[in-house]
């Protein structure tokens, strides 16, 4: 499946080189526009949409009695800009709309149903008011009962400790690390993917087989699993 997808992704021209009009009219109108003026982040927002719709269709029903995300900016917040009020009983979400490592947290905030208030970040001129309370000045972190929490697997571990419906990791200690082994060795696509849509115009062919040896072992490990699912059914 996952080599199916880079495939489509690489060869489908209209996937790779996908204009800005067509950008603008397949996507929300919501979208900070400032982003949808290169051609690679056009591609990088096309990926973060598709996630956002596969996580909103795959979590359909679930936690129903927990509140929905509310989002205090659909824009990504720079360095003259004022932090927004929270949201009272929502947890303030830091991220940034396509960052993968952000998208990893949104996707366990989804799946959890919990309830939070969303603020995008703009990484190129990250707003003062976000550097004085995180120096380090990165996405995702998460402000939780007064405390700024940040890197995206910790959060996503915190998370689903905290709320522990739908767990996402299996109870046993073995299959457990096994897994968190799985999502360490992940890294390599990732790299591999983002070196494919961001270092050339078209589909270089060094890149792109770089990218299908990362998918292998992933292909090999859902076949030793014998599913198309990492964990669960």
């Amino acid at each position: 499946m996952c080599l199916r997808y880079a495939r489509r992704m690489t060869i489908d021209n209209r996937a790779i080189n996908t204009d800005r009009n067509d950008v603008l009219r397949l996507l929300s109108s919501d979208v900070d526009i400032k982003y949808l003026n290169h051609s690679k982040n056009s591609r990088s927002l096309l990926v973060s949409r598709y996630l956002s719709i596969v996580s909103a269709h795959l979590f359909k029903g679930q936690n129903s009695d927990r509140p929905a995300e509310t989002t205090m900016a659909t824009k990504h917040l720079s360095g003259d800009s004022v932090e927004p009020p929270k949201v009272p009983g929502s947890y303030r979400f830091y991220s940034m709309r396509f960052c993968p490592y952000a998208q990893r947290v949104q996707l366990v905030l989804n799946a959890k149903g919990t309830p939070h208030d969303t603020v995008f970040i703009d990484l190129s001129d990250k707003p003062k008011w976000y550097l004085d309370i995180f120096p380090a000045g990165k996405v995702p972190a998460l402000i939780f009962d007064g405390n700024f929490l940040s890197e995206s697997l910790l959060l996503a571990d915190f998370l689903d400790e905290q709320f522990p419906e739908p767990p996402l990791w299996n109870c046993s200690p073995l299959q457990k690390i096994l897994d968190k082994l799985v999502i360490e060795s992940f890294s390599k696509v990732g790299t591999a993917f983002y070196k494919l849509i961001f270092t050339s115009e078209t589909v270089e062919e060094i890149n792109f087989n770089e990218l299908v040896a990362s998918l292998i072992p992933v292909e090999a490990e859902l076949a030793k699993r014998g599913s198309k699912f990492f964990g669960g059914k």
